[in-house]
């Protein structure tokens, strides 16, 4: 430091002596003696006060720490009791994290924005908006860390990013009516205002034709608005009404499939399994005497469209592996239709591989068919008639793996959790079969 000083001292004294130069005296002296003192004098304060730099560099660290404190209050956390050893591997562990968490977003926003909006509100249209929700949630950034709280357990922490704004905005519509006997009873104009709601809805939404007019009216949102015009007409004016299209969907999807998540079960050491089942409705079924063709209504129907739609393939999104199930109705020889079940299973299976694997994060899953074989009860003598009673036993029926521990027995976790849920549309117990066998 003496050295310094004594340095500093020299380069002082050249100073004063170049300051009365003829070089000081012109215009470029006079702003490089203005350069060098300023710099000068900022050695001198740091050497007095060595503090200015240290506090210069906190100032930006503190900066810093803020970005970094409030991109970390952005972020959401979602912890369970899970243990690592309990899964194959840890992208199994990460995966159940994942889908649990967008579920959580998805009911959050649902309570949050949705709850109070739904018209003729059931626990059964929230559930299908809320699966609708959960394509919509976005996990940004995430991370994965045990957790602070439960020894043992595990935590994903990410931001959440939803688009849902096209889905929570209001429809609206307004339709002009005048009842077609001004004197009729108010019940009648009633029925007329509600075609002409119908009317409008099915030419907004084409596939509200195979749906029941009461069920479309049941989409609005709220009480449809008349009003009459100006002109004195009695009952003539303006119908103004809306519905939320994420509901309109919801609506859509359950008239061609049922999702019933967390069905769970246990096999004979307590291993868990979860699974969800996609159930097509009632309308389709596996055609009467046929391993390959599938019937909607009555008639010959591809499916194809349907099982690799984004409405199905978003079921499989957060699962371990696909389950392709086989039906045969009580008709015919008890060993012939438990063939024909089977046949059934992996032509679902043949199907639904060629719909998941255009998908890269797909194409690996496993797949698995599950045989029922026949149904048990006594028939009647086959007639056109007893066909279609006996379509309910030829469901067409998709299983999901969402969870399972480590050395579970699938088959006995799986039967277990469909003996436990009654609300699945059909029994095994009154079917001859129950055998599940990987596919790939």
């Amino acid at each position: 430091m003496a050295e310094f000083f004594a340095l500093l001292k020299n380069f002082i004294g050249f100073l004063r002596e170049f300051k009365d130069s003829k070089f000081l005296k012109s215009s470029k002296g006079k702003l490089l003696f203005l350069f060098v003192s300023i710099i000068l004098t900022l050695i001198l304060a740091l050497i007095k006060n060595p503090s200015l730099l240290q506090n210069l560099f906190n100032d930006e660290k503190d900066d810093l720490e803020n970005l970094l404190n409030d991109e970390k209050d952005d972020l959401v956390s979602h912890c369970k009791p899970f243990y690592q050893s309990k899964y194959n591997n840890i992208g199994e562990l990460k995966k159940v994290l994942r889908s649990e968490a967008k579920r959580k977003e998805a009911q959050n926003f649902f309570d949050n924005n949705l709850r109070h909006r739904i018209s003729n509100y059931t626990s059964e249209k929230e559930d299908h908006i809320i699966k609708i929700l959960e394509r919509y949630v976005v996990l940004e950034k995430e991370e994965y860390t045990n957790s602070p709280d439960e020894l043992g357990g595990s935590c994903i922490s990410f931001k959440s990013s939803n688009k849902l704004e096209d889905n929570i905005n209001p429809k609206k519509f307004q339709e002009e009516y005048c009842a077609s006997d001004r004197n009729a009873l108010l019940a009648k104009r009633q029925e007329e205002k509600d075609k002409v709601i119908i009317t409008e809805l099915r030419e907004y939404e084409p596939k509200l034709q195979q749906l029941a007019g009461k069920k479309i009216v049941n989409l609005l949102l709220e009480k449809p608005i008349f009003e009459e015009d100006l002109k004195g007409r009695k009952h003539c004016g303006i119908i103004k009404f809306s519905i939320l299209p994420i509901q309109l969907k919801a609506i859509l999807i359950e008239d061609e499939f049922n999702t019933i998540p967390e069905v769970k079960g246990v096999d004979e050491n307590d291993n868990k399994g979860e699974f969800k089942f996609i159930i097509l409705s009632e309308k389709y079924n596996w055609d009467y005497e046929s391993d390959d063709q599938i019937e909607l209504t009555g008639e010959g129907a591809n499916i194809s469209q349907l099982l690799s739609g984004e409405d199905m393939i978003l079921n499989f999104g957060e699962t371990f592996g696909i389950i392709s199930v086989g039906t045969a109705s009580c008709e015919g020889a008890k060993s012939s239709e438990n063939k024909r079940a089977e046949k059934r299973a992996v032509t679902l299976d043949q199907w639904l591989n060629q719909a998941v694997r255009k998908h890269d994060d797909l194409k690996n899953t496993e797949r698995y068919t599950l045989n029922l074989g026949q149904y048990k009860r006594k028939c009647l003598s086959k007639t056109e008639k007893t066909k279609q009673q006996t379509a309910l036993q030829r469901r067409v029926i998709i299983i999901g793996i969402t969870d399972r521990d480590k050395d579970v027995n699938l088959s006995q976790a799986l039967r277990d959790a469909i003996i436990k849920r009654p609300d699945l549309s059909f029994d095994i117990k009154k079917y001859s079969s129950f055998d599940l066998k990987r596919s790939n």
